[in-house]
């Protein structure tokens, strides 16, 4: 093994325990990252169902159930 391998090998380390640590702060949810998209979509698309469904690449019914699902207002 040369130096330059070790050196590579010791932050290869480093990088998988950062990435281990919870994430601290900021961090949201799945769930309010979703919902942040399709108001972002319905609000881009000028709540144009059709197209912000179109955009976040699921269907108008599939929209619909999350609106309900996050009690969004339209």
């Amino acid at each position: 093994m040369r130096g330059e391998d070790f050196q590579l090998a010791v932050q290869q380390v480093k990088d998988d325990e950062a990435a281990k640590q919870p994430v601290r702060g900021s961090a949201r949810t799945l769930e309010e990252v979703e919902k942040e998209e399709i108001i972002r979509a319905i609000h881009d698309c000028e709540g144009n169902m059709s197209m912000a469904a179109e955009v976040l690449g699921i269907s108008r019914a599939t929209l619909y159930r999350k609106i309900n699902k996050y009690n969004i207002k339209i």
